[in-house]
């Protein structure tokens, strides 16, 4: 029997070492295997959010990996968030979007949200995931929103660091009186540490998902 493993379905090169380095340090012993595909997220981009073709192309992705041996699968992009579930329900299948578990602690543990995004159809899918969060959990949340596209043009241009400058200085700027940030792109995740004397609060997918993979992936190897 071939050995199991996690699938990984990115829009971004740029994911898969900083993927693999969180999964590495949390759970070494797990297999990855990535997929990476841009082109899913410049044509949601492109056609100003979803499409279904986009949604066609991304559950032929998703539900290939699983044919072909992985134990579960987990998209990095937020953006797609909607049709990975929408995948997993009709698949009945272990797969993950990158921001579930986000919006699971944003809604247990806030009142006043700003969400943050560099990509403007990242916002759409990831508000209503908050507010679905928010709803399971019979808690009244203010979720304010900023999209950051300058700070995308920087992402784009392989200006990692300015990217993530220009995020914190948004976010500096815009808190106001949210007692959390929200940054709804895995790509956004650098700008934690740069925010840590914020003073609030300021979440990131990554690591949120890649503790909720991990325990997936070994209920599903160990049951």
């Amino acid at each position: 029997m071939p050995e199991p493993y996690l699938a990984l379905l990115h829009t971004g090169k740029i994911h898969v070492a900083g993927f693999t380095e969180r999964f590495q340090v949390a759970a070494p012993d797990i297999p990855l295997r990535h997929v990476v595909r841009a082109d899913l997220l410049a044509a949601a981009e492109a056609a100003g959010g979803l499409t279904p073709e986009i949604a066609a192309d991304t559950a032929t992705i998703l539900n290939a990996a699983l044919a072909e041996g992985a134990t579960c699968v987990l998209c990095t992009c937020s953006t797609l968030g909607p049709i990975v579930e929408a995948a997993a329900r009709e698949a009945g299948a272990p797969i993950l979007r990158v921001d579930r578990a986000l919006a699971e602690k944003a809604a247990a543990e806030s009142n006043r949200v700003l969400v943050a995004a560099a990509v403007e159809t990242t916002i759409g899918p990831t508000l209503a995931l908050l507010e679905e969060a928010a709803s399971a959990v019979a808690r009244d949340i203010t979720f304010r929103t900023l999209v950051l596209p300058e700070a995308w043009a920087l992402f784009q241009a392989g200006d990692f660091a300015g990217y993530t400058a220009a995020i914190a200085d948004a976010i500096r700027e815009a808190l106001g009186d949210a007692d959390m940030v929200v940054l709804a792109q895995a790509s956004m995740a650098g700008a934690v540490a740069t925010l840590e004397d914020l003073g609030v609060p300021v979440l990131a997918s990554p690591p949120l998902a890649v503790a909720q993979a991990i325990v997936l992936y070994r209920e599903r190897v160990f049951r």
